[in-house]
């Protein structure tokens, strides 16, 4: 796609997805669940180190068991997919156990609460709404990658990919695993710990930017849009679960998408 059309998309497809969005939020969901009555930045704190140490500790195994990471013949195993998401789990529940111990809430007050078919509904219709300025935010992303001659995306794309298929334990952990995980630290724990001092889109925004950063960096514009959308269903609905369905959604589409090029 060329750059002044990706522009282009990627500006209507924003504006279109804002207005689709305050129109859903106000027939559907015209209040959204209180802001927490308390300072929970010490749980958000606590899930980030234990967070950051895992990862370093994850990439030093890696560094041991992965001599090939850095050449050519890069192949993604299950394990690779399943390691990042017990870290998220682990310090998701660091997080969680400070709060409830240190600060005497409970996992409710973090999303961790039942979701209706409406917030489904509006999880979906959010995701909707947003896939044109996914495209065009995804094509800007590749011109990003171009410009600085990052390849390592498409490899890692490749990578996943055996004779034009995927691994069927592949695909269960990053449809129905990986988005649980992360959706309980970012928008659970992160989320909530940041909307308790911050204003709600600053919240969205923040959480949404540790999200790509802990992704690919090839990928950190489409992920933190991506992060956005998420922040935005858990906000309206107050569920860590439907921001899940949002984000399962999206990762088995792309899942598809990757597969369907393959071929």
């Amino acid at each position: 796609m060329p750059l002044p059309l990706a522009v282009a998309w990627t500006v209507v497809g924003i504006g279109v997805a804002a207005w689709a969005i305050r129109a859903m939020s106000a027939r559907w969901l015209p209040s959204p669940p209180p802001r927490p009555d308390r300072d929970l930045t010490a749980a958000g704190l606590v899930a980030l180190f234990v967070l950051m140490v895992a990862m370093v500790v994850g990439g030093v195994l890696v560094g041991a068991t992965r001599p090939d990471a850095d050449g050519a013949a890069l192949t993604i195993r299950p394990v690779d997919l399943a390691l990042p998401a017990a870290f998220n789990l682990l310090a998701a529940l660091a997080g969680l156990r400070v709060a409830r111990s240190r600060l005497g809430v409970d996992a409710t007050v973090f999303g961790c609460t039942r979701a209706r078919p409406l917030d489904l509904a509006f999880a979906l219709g959010v995701f909707v709404a947003l896939v044109p300025a996914y495209i065009g935010i995804s094509a800007l992303n590749a011109k990003l990658n171009d410009a600085l001659g990052l390849e390592r995306h498409q490899r890692l794309v490749s990578a996943l990919l055996t004779e034009g298929r995927i691994d069927p334990w592949a695909v269960l952990l990053i449809v129905a695993v990986v988005p649980v995980c992360e959706e309980l630290l970012f928008r659970g724990v992160f989320q909530t710990a940041l909307a308790s001092v911050l204003r709600p889109w600053a919240a969205i925004a923040a959480s949404a930017t540790l999200f790509a950063l802990a992704h690919d960096p090839q990928s950190w514009a489409l992920i933190a849009a991506v992060g956005v959308g998420l922040g935005i269903v858990r906000h309206r609905t107050g569920s860590v679960l439907a921001s899940t369905f949002f984000h399962a959604t999206f990762n088995a589409v792309m899942l598809t998408q990757i597969v369907r090029e393959a071929r």
